[in-house]
């Protein structure tokens, strides 16, 4: 009959019911344990001949590499490095049960040399496996990882053709960190490397519950391309201002078809017959123009208030963004950061440029002015007086000829 003990619990004040045990004698004990061990050894024996079922646990996994000293060999090339490296490594690796059967695997280690240790983590997968031909019996695999120390880290692909005895592999550098590195080496970026793993020999060991481990020890020869992009910057930076200071020379060049339609207000530069006022309006258009421009160049704020000023800068930003875009003489794409310093330095180029062109423009406007003016002298014998080609010239806008001009229709006013 079962027996039932009542108490007052302190803290609640519920009766409680104890149910005892049932009693075990020392023989079924000893039954029980053997049974229990039988069943475990059964489990592990199966583990290791068919695989963890799937779905079951995965074994925890893990890696230690050790490297050898490496022999290097480098030669410069002109925007890069090539080096050659010599050496042999050993991995000692853990498979935990049913990690083998994953299509894709994750590992994590360390990888040490005389020089340190590190941590490395990666992915791979199995993208093919060959079952005939020469290849029979390899596979093409695919890996993604870093490597990370203290003052160290790497992040790149590879891919991989992994034979009995061999691994052929390329890869490709996302980026590079060394803390230890000369300062303008301790970052790098899209390095490409081709090496051969040869496999000496492969031991294995399971153990009961199916955790495997590997030891391959391996030698290895692989070739390393660096780019120089310190180097390239360089160069790139040099042309892009020699580019930039040719360009410099012809940017006015701009001004002539975007000014067009503003030409046609240089018809009131003066008032009557006041060739003076004239002169003395052209200077200011032409100042408000050449301001303009520069200030489009160089990409500064400028206030506009006037036509002139307005389009001037319009057409200088114009030039601009042609330099940084490619679209100049040589096709080549200028970045911000050299346009910016070196037009600090072309700035006098940029607004002699747009000073030839802004001249030139005033020149033919101030010339029609004079015709429209003087229409009497246009239609007697077309010339110029002498006193208005020398206000023309004292104001730096050249000396026109003495037979020059066009009516307002854009027709010559050359006697015929």
């Amino acid at each position: 009959m079962e027996r039932t003990d009542l108490r007052e619990d302190e803290r609640s004040g519920r009766p409680q019911v104890s149910r005892p045990e049932p009693e075990v004698n020392s023989s079924q004990a000893t039954m029980l344990q053997l049974q229990q061990q039988a069943g475990n050894a059964a489990v592990a024996q199966k583990v290791a001949q068919e695989g963890t079922p799937q779905g079951a646990f995965v074994g925890p996994s893990g890696k230690l590499t050790i490297n050898a000293p490496e022999e290097k060999a480098t030669k410069e090339l002109g925007f890069g490095q090539l080096q050659l490296v010599a050496g042999g490594s050993a991995d000692f690796e853990i498979i935990g049960a049913g990690a083998g059967d994953s299509a894709v695997k994750g590992a994590g280690g360390v990888v040490t040399d005389l020089k340190g240790a590190s941590y490395q983590g990666e992915v791979s997968t199995e993208l093919h496996k060959f079952t005939s031909g020469l290849l029979d019996g390899s596979a093409w695999k695919g890996k993604f990882g870093g490597e990370a120390s203290a003052d160290k880290g790497k992040l790149g692909l590879e891919t991989s053709l992994d034979g009995d005895a061999y691994e052929l592999k390329f890869g490709f550098t996302l980026l590079e960190l060394d803390g230890k590195a000369a300062p303008e080496e301790q970052i790098k970026f899209a390095t490409l490397e081709a090496g051969l793993d040869l496999k000496l020999k492969e031991f294995t060991f399971t153990a009961a519950d199916g955790t495997q481990l590997k030891i391959s020890p391996k030698t290895s020869l692989k070739a390393v391309l660096e780019p120089n992009y310190r180097r390239i910057a360089t160069t790139l930076a040099e042309k892009a201002a020699a580019l930039l200071t040719a360009e410099a020379l012809i940017a006015g060049g701009l001004i002539v078809g975007g000014l067009a339609a503003v030409v046609g207000t240089l018809a009131t530069l003066g008032d009557g017959e006041d060739e003076a006022k004239a002169i003395d309006n052209a200077v200011k258009g032409r100042a408000q123009i050449v301001d303009g421009f520069t200030a489009g160049a160089l990409g500064q704020k400028l206030s506009i208030a006037d036509d002139f000023t307005g389009e001037g800068y319009n057409r200088g930003q114009q030039w601009r963004r042609d330099m940084m875009s490619g679209q100049n003489a040589q096709g080549i794409p200028v970045p911000a950061v050299v346009l910016n310093e070196k037009l600090a330095e072309i700035e006098p180029l940029i607004r002699a440029s747009a000073q030839k062109t802004a001249n030139q423009l005033m020149h033919e406007a101030l010339v029609e002015r004079y015709w429209e003016i003087h229409s009497w002298q246009r239609e007697l014998w077309g010339e110029i007086d002498t006193r208005f080609m020398m206000l023309m010239e004292g104001g730096g806008f050249g000396r026109p000829g003495i037979i020059e001009g066009r009516d307002g229709g854009g027709r010559s006013v050359l006697p015929q």
